[in-house]
């Protein structure tokens, strides 16, 4: 029996060390590092109740999926994959399996800083309470509720028009419908009305065309704006 799971990511060296700051390791997900037979591994308790190396595998893709969207709000992303499957049993002794590769894009940074915090009369405050970060957060909104896991997941593989539109679809669902999301955005509405459009010309063959079509980079981080104003409102950050 699994003492616990872990699955490997691979990646390049920057972004795996960025990406395991963005996580708390006090809080789900997290990625250990220098895991038996992997130098980065996540783990989480979503791998908890599952017996097989396959549903491991599913499991992980699927939070990759919300990590990048996570982390797509909070920074840029870059390629990550998911590689060997972990068995740790309780003896110490690791079995690996090897799938097919699960394929993530994310890149993670630190948000928040820690320093010693000092009174007046110069003693020092005891620390905050450890807290999740953003894309832990985020992360635990998309387990909870369907929509916010199919928010991050178009928001997280968004490098084409089609996904950034399923994208602006979802957080216009959140909030309740086009106008109310556009309402959210206060100055910034009619920007996004013009990146929504250019997206609906490019994903369709006679779509209207914008007069003045936004650039894809526009049009991602006003997405990514309008995404983040969404999940204010729906309360799920």
């Amino acid at each position: 029996m699994a003492s616990y799971w872990a699955v490997e990511i691979l990646g390049e060296a920057v972004d795996l060390d960025q990406i395991t700051r963005a996580l708390n390791p006090d809080f789900d997900p997290w990625i250990e590092r220098k895991s038996p037979h992997a130098d980065y591994a996540i783990r989480s308790s979503e791998f908890n109740t599952l017996q097989t190396a396959l549903e491991v595998r599913d499991r992980a893709a699927i939070l990759i999926n919300f990590l990048k969207g996570a982390v797509a709000l909070t920074s840029g992303v870059e390629h990550v994959r998911g590689g060997k499957i972990l068995e740790v049993l309780d003896d110490g002794e690791v079995v690996v399996a090897v799938f097919g590769e699960a394929h993530g894009r994310l890149r993670g940074t630190i948000l928040t800083a820690s320093a010693t915090v000092t009174t007046l009369d110069g003693t020092a405050k005891p620390p905050r309470p450890p807290s999740p970060t953003e894309a832990q957060r985020y992360i635990q909104s998309a387990i909870r509720n369907d929509d916010v896991a199919d928010l991050l997941t178009f928001v997280g593989r968004a490098d084409n028009w089609f996904d950034l539109y399923k994208a602006i679809e979802m957080a216009e669902k959140l909030a309740g419908s086009e106008q109310k999301l556009q309402a959210l955005l206060q100055g910034g509405g009619a920007d996004f009305k013009n990146a929504r459009t250019t997206a609906n010309w490019h994903r369709h063959a006679r779509a209207h065309k914008p007069s003045r079509p936004a650039t894809f980079d526009e049009a991602c981080s006003l997405v990514r704006h309008a995404v983040l104003s969404a999940l204010v409102k729906f309360g799920e950050i």
